[in-house]
Parts: structure tokens; C-alpha cells; sequence
């Protein structure tokens, strides 16, 4: 069997494998054309299948807390950034913004939270 006998077997057998999984053969095999179709644009996407978001901003995270310190106190706003690992706010970890903003959405949306409690 000649080289050229044995690419068109190996060119038949991916043909039947691209119709097998309802793929259009001739947009990516095309003899004498050694291209590769492009691979299509998918989102981001997290293990589980949720779309992945960009980290929150420092702004986010700032009006966040400013709107816990009016819903709540200013205590509690301090209290929640000092569980987060940091004295003030500016020195909040990035990798901390959405576990903070999720707690903060938490306590915002509590009916009754005290700075003791956290």
C-alpha cells in the first residue's frame, strides 16, 4: 500500500469519525489544504457550568461597604472587613472582595445583626 492509498484511508476514517459526531468534514479535511478550522469562541465557564464574573473593583467593594455601614453601623461594616483579614478597608485582599461582598449582602439583607454577633 502505497503512502498516498494510506493518508486517503486515514483521511476516510476521520471523515467517518467528524460525520459520527455531526461535524461537517469538508469545512475541516480538505485535501492538499493542511489548515485547522478554528476552534469556536465558548464563554468562560466554572467546572460546575456557571459563568465565570470578573473579580469585583475596589469601588464595588467601597460602595458595598459604605452601604452596610448605613444600613447597619459602622461597627459592623469594620467588623466584617477585620474578619476578611484586613484593619481597613484599602487593605482588603482582592482575592477577599467577593467572599466579603457576599457577606455583605448577607448582613444588608439580615432583619437583625449586631457587631457582637459576627
Amino acid at each position: 500500500m502505497s503512502l498516498e492509498d494510506k493518508l486517503d484511508t486515514l483521511i476516510d476514517v476521520v471523515r467517518q469519525g467528524f460525520a459520527v459526531l455531526g461535524m461537517p468534514s469538508a469545512v475541516v479535511l480538505q485535501p492538499g489544504v493542511p489548515t485547522l478550522a478554528p476552534a469556536p469562541e465558548q464563554p468562560a465557564a466554572t467546572a460546575n457550568g456557571e459563568d465565570k464574573k470578573p473579580w469585583p473593583t475596589f469601588e464595588e467593594v467601597t460602595a458595598i461597604a459604605q452601604q452596610l455601614a448605613a444600613v447597619k453601623t459602622p461597627a459592623i461594616a469594620m467588623r466584617l472587613i477585620q474578619q476578611h483579614g484586613a484593619p481597613k478597608l484599602a487593605q482588603l485582599a482582592k482575592e477577599k472582595y467577593p467572599a466579603f461582598m457576599a457577606a455583605a449582602e448577607v448582613l444588608i439583607n439580615s432583619e437583625q445583626v449586631s457587631a457582637t454577633e459576627l
